[in-house]
């Protein structure tokens, strides 16, 4: 018969317990949002497609409850269809879309530190994010200025995935949680399920 109890266990958890804090994840349940686009940026997704997309990060500031909870916002950038819905989303930011393809990039920059509404709305095990406009009377927050060097280091597909083989629930929840992802790890049975749906969700 195993000796192992409840109150074993959770002696054991003892020096986890003092360095742990507070957290909410989960993704943001449908409905409307403002908040603030921390960052906006054009690059190529981490998947073999290597799609050229831009990614906005929006920080939510209301209603209540739902402070300081992060979404993204992915808007594809290589066909006539994935454009007319880009220039409709600079529009609605009050962004001219640029002439020249070139210029997308600092047009895109342009959208950072804006005050905005936005829409969240999921169809089966898809998000949709939408811009609903810019809020009036809220000051643009002025975007942090950005340094040429970091050391700060981009996550990739490896990395998510080598947390999923090493079964590092707390390094998959940290991502989960930072990027709003609705990703309930429970409902998996391995761990390198749910990094494979973190990759997936990310465009790694």
């Amino acid at each position: 018969m195993s000796n192992v109890s409840v109150a074993s266990k959770l002696r054991a958890l003892k020096s986890t317990w003092k360095k742990a804090a507070p957290r909410t994840g989960g993704g943001l349940p449908d409905g409307e949002y403002e908040g603030v686009i921390k960052s906006a940026v054009v690059g190529l997704s981490k998947s073999d497609s290597k799609r050229l997309q831009c990614t906005w990060t929006m920080e939510v500031t209301a209603p209540e409850g739902f402070e300081s909870r992060k979404q993204i916002k992915i808007a594809g950038l290589e066909t006539e269809d994935n454009l007319c819905w880009f220039q409709g989303d600079l529009a609605v930011l009050g962004v001219d879309p640029p002439d020249d393809v070139d210029n997308i990039a600092e047009a895109v920059g342009q959208t950072e530190g804006l005050p905005i509404a936005f829409k969240v709305r999921t169809k089966q095990e898809f998000t949709n994010v939408d811009f609903i406009g810019l809020l009036e009377g809220v000051e643009v927050e002025q975007p942090e200025e950005k340094v040429e060097e970091s050391n700060e280091e981009e996550l990739t597909a490896d990395e998510v995935t080598a947390m999923g083989e090493a079964d590092d629930e707390s390094g998959l929840q940290e991502i989960i949680n930072d990027y709003d992802l609705g990703i309930n790890q429970d409902e998996y049975e391995t761990y390198p399920e749910v990094a494979v749906l973190v990759i997936e969700a990310l465009e790694l």
